[in-house]
């Protein structure tokens, strides 16, 4: 049995074997990892790696440079402790499989998962520390100075469930009275972030709940002015009605704020 890896793709790519990080010989190997990865325990064509390594001009020599580089990347991984036949070879392609490895992203899942069965079952203390423990596994950005071309789209479907799932552990304090703890971090994500109205809609609610409502028509003050600026588009309903509560000093909260489509995306 082959030694298990772990591989990290949520921040830089990295595979280590007994603790001890791989060496890979050069970027279209992680390139090609990373491919792989993103399409675990399916085959991957060799002209999709090949669009992933050149998008715009590939050279005639193509083929074979990704079929060597594959070849490379093989037998490091074997050399490593990877079993053989978890990276197979066909006619037309490549397939890694991570059944006996550990991956970050499917343990970020896996978290994910059971912190919103949590939240579900009415345990918020336990669903809060799910989602804390998920989060904690991000070392920066998906696939960070790899995520381009054709590894874009993964890495930003990638960036997309962390934001969902912060979306939903910041919901998930909320409602555990946690708002003042909150109110930092949500400033930091709602000026990251000014077009997710659930980030949005958090920190105007976290603000008002800490006692401070000037400051929650600040932030929507100063998130009108960027959607205006940046995406021409006014702000969403949600924080129209925020802000209308905000004025007529009625309390609110998530709920109150967000269409139940938009409250319940992510369950």
């Amino acid at each position: 049995m082959g030694t298990v890896m772990e591989i990290r793709m949520l921040g830089p790519l990295e595979v280590l074997a007994g603790g001890r990080g791989v060496a890979f010989g050069g970027v279209r190997q992680q390139q090609i990892m990373a491919m792989l990865l993103a399409h675990s325990d399916r085959w991957v064509g060799v002209s999709r790696l090949v669009d992933c390594l050149w998008p715009d001009d590939p050279p005639a020599t193509a083929d074979r440079q990704v079929r060597n580089c594959a070849a490379s990347l093989r037998r490091t991984l074997v050399e490593a402790g990877l079993a053989p036949a978890d990276l197979a070879v066909g006619s037309g392609g490549y397939l890694l499989r991570t059944v006996g490895c550990e991956v970050d992203r499917q343990r970020f899942e896996s978290l994910v998962a059971a912190a919103r069965r949590d939240r579900d079952a009415g345990d918020l203390p336990a669903a809060a520390a799910g989602f804390r423990a998920a989060d904690r596994l991000w070392r920066g950005p998906a696939l960070a100075g790899l995520a381009e071309g054709a590894l874009a789209a993964e890495a930003l479907r990638l960036e997309e469930w962390r934001l969902q799932a912060v979306e939903d552990r910041v919901a998930v304090e909320l409602d555990l009275g946690l708002h003042r703890v909150l109110v930092p971090e949500l400033l930091s994500l709602a000026d990251a972030h000014p077009g997710r109205d659930r980030l949005q809609c958090a920190l105007m609610v976290a603000l008002c709940r800490a006692g401070s409502a000037a400051g929650a028509l600040h932030a929507f003050d100063r998130v009108r002015s960027r959607l205006s600026v940046e995406l021409g588009v006014p702000p969403g309903s949600a924080l129209q009605r925020a802000r209308r509560a905000i004025l007529a000093g009625v309390p609110f909260g998530l709920d109150d704020l967000l269409p139940s489509a938009l409250a319940a995306y992510a369950r």
